[in-house]
């Protein structure tokens, strides 16, 4: 596949009347100590702050997937490369938007951190003209709160906001879909819910060690339930969490999930 785009500032006058675009990307980062997060060319993203970077070179590898979980809500290597938003947003380029490019971000754990990343991704989204933005947050929890600070902060510089996210619901979903929320925030797309339960059949190969459903409370699997019992049953049948699911919320734009009212 080839992708083009011309420089910002030197785009033909049919594409320059159109909305301008910036996809704001939020790869995981929270991990002070090194080796769990998201690489940039292979720079640990707990280091890096805001930056505007080329969608082809997110396509062609300079992002590396870290290890920190919980994992469905990942983005792998391959997410990255192949990202389907940013094909979207080409496939929109010079018809319906004028895709200007990627503002790189990151999730952090204390506020203050939090803030200056909104306030960075807001300026930059600004001065490079940006009518509207697409946020996508790698991660659940506390990352929520860099989500909707960056959603907010967008919105208050004028900037049209969509955002992407899975949600924590509980098993029941009847739980708050963020850990924060605004009013500013009007325009969510859901990627499931970490916490759906999922039911799987024994396989008669198995590459690794079920009983770790049972050991990790990260990995949405559980020693023992009163209710439900092992995650990991004696026929090695699994009952697990969505949150076992390896990049199973698809936040990067994979997703088959729908939104449906009753």
């Amino acid at each position: 596949e080839v992708f083009e785009l011309e420089p910002m500032i030197k785009r033909d006058a049919e594409t320059e009347k159109l909305p301008s675009v910036v996809y704001v990307m939020q790869p995981q980062s929270q991990m002070e100590e090194m080796g769990y997060n998201d690489l940039a060319y292979g720079w640990d993203m707990n280091h890096v702050v805001p930056t505007v970077m080329h969608p082809n070179e997110i396509l062609d590898g300079a992002m590396v997937s870290g290890s920190f979980m919980p994992v469905s809500s990942k983005w792998s290597t391959y997410d990255f490369q192949n990202c389907p938003n940013i094909k979207a947003l080409y496939r929109e380029h010079g018809k319906t938007i004028n895709f200007l490019g990627v503002i790189m971000s990151n999730l952090n754990v204390a506020l203050e951190q939090k803030e200056r990343s909104a306030l960075f991704v807001a300026q930059i989204a600004k001065s490079l003209g940006a009518d509207g933005a697409v946020v996508a947050e790698e991660g659940y929890g506390n990352p929520d709160a860099d989500f909707i600070g960056c959603y907010v902060a967008l919105e208050d510089a004028g900037i049209k906001t969509v955002g992407i996210t899975n949600e924590c619901t509980g098993r029941d979903g009847q739980s708050q879909p963020l850990v924060t929320l605004d009013e500013k925030c009007d325009a969510i797309v859901s990627c499931g819910n970490v916490s759906e339960l999922i039911e799987l059949p024994p396989m008669e190969t198995v590459l690794g060690e079920l009983e770790a459903l049972g050991r990790d409370g990260l990995s949405g699997g559980w020693a023992n339930d009163e209710i439900l019992g092992p995650s990991v049953r004696p026929d090695g049948s699994i009952i697990m969490e969505n949150n076992s699911m390896f990049c199973g919320d698809r936040v990067c734009g994979w997703s088959p999930k729908t939104m449906k009212e009753f």
